[in-house]
């Protein structure tokens, strides 16, 4: 066995576990479901979307993509 197949890189190793969240901003959640900046930043303050909070960026909000797409399947209404 060759030096390098037994100490991979760590570009080479596998992942184990999930890889971190796509974050987005403001603006890339207002055009993922076509509203105004202003829109996301009222639902936010109603409690309706959840975010995370980067207090060393004055206050910077950051939400998950899986969290956004599940907030949309959560109001979808079928039609029968």
């Amino acid at each position: 066995m060759s030096r390098s197949n037994r100490n991979p890189q760590p570009n080479q190793r596998k992942s184990k576990g999930r890889s971190p969240p796509l974050l987005l901003t403001v603006s890339d959640v207002a055009r993922m479901i076509r509203c105004s900046r202003k829109t996301v930043e009222r639902l936010v303050a109603r409690g309706e979307l959840p975010f995370y909070e980067f207090p060393l960026r004055r206050g910077a909000l950051r939400f998950a993509e899986f969290d956004i797409l599940r907030w949309l399947a959560d109001r979808r209404h079928d039609t029968e």
